[in-house]
């Protein structure tokens, strides 16, 4: 996690990143403008109290959630089981919903990850290409997710999902 707070900083210097875990979740009230929740909706939908969790993130939030989580689509749960990796899962519209009921307005909602993340290994699995050909992968990447979601594909084919919310 330390990885991603210095990267963050070295893009944005004057941004006040965090990495924080759940059980230490100690914040002034509407401290942050923005909360992200990476790979993390789907532990706490399945895991945990999730209104308790949602009066939490309302409490530190001032004006939006940005959810990026795995699309459980038959390909993620399949190369899963093939790993042996047993995870949580928390479709998209389970998790528009939980926002709705958590006094948020989704304003956006796209898919990604064709191809960059099942073949990097994700976060779990052994990697299957070498990452000198990571730039290649990203490129092809891009390619492939702008034509699924010109030809309305993306949900099926893509490995992770993205939701934007705004404070109600």
């Amino acid at each position: 996690l330390k990885g991603f707070i210095e990267t963050g900083q070295q893009k944005y210097p004057l941004a006040d990143l965090r990495c924080v875990p759940f059980d230490r979740f100690v914040f002034a009230e509407k401290e942050f403008d923005i909360v992200i929740l990476k790979d993390t909706i789907h532990h706490i939908f399945d895991e945990s109290d999730i209104d308790e969790f949602w009066t939490g993130i309302r409490h530190v939030c001032r004006r939006r959630v940005i959810i990026m989580d795995p699309n459980p689509t038959l390909f993620l749960l399949l190369a899963r089981r093939l790993i042996k990796h047993v995870d949580p899962i928390c479709m998209p519209n389970q998790a528009k919903q939980s926002l709705a009921n958590a006094g948020f307005s989704v304003v956006y909602q796209g898919y990604n990850e064709v191809l960059a993340f099942p073949l990097s290994g994700g976060f779990v699995g052994p990697p299957i290409v070498h990452k000198r050909l990571g730039f290649l992968i990203l490129t092809l990447d891009q390619i492939l997710e702008t034509l699924l979601a010109q030809l309305s594909l993306s949900e099926i084919f893509c490995w992770r999902y993205l939701i934007v919310a705004d404070m109600v």
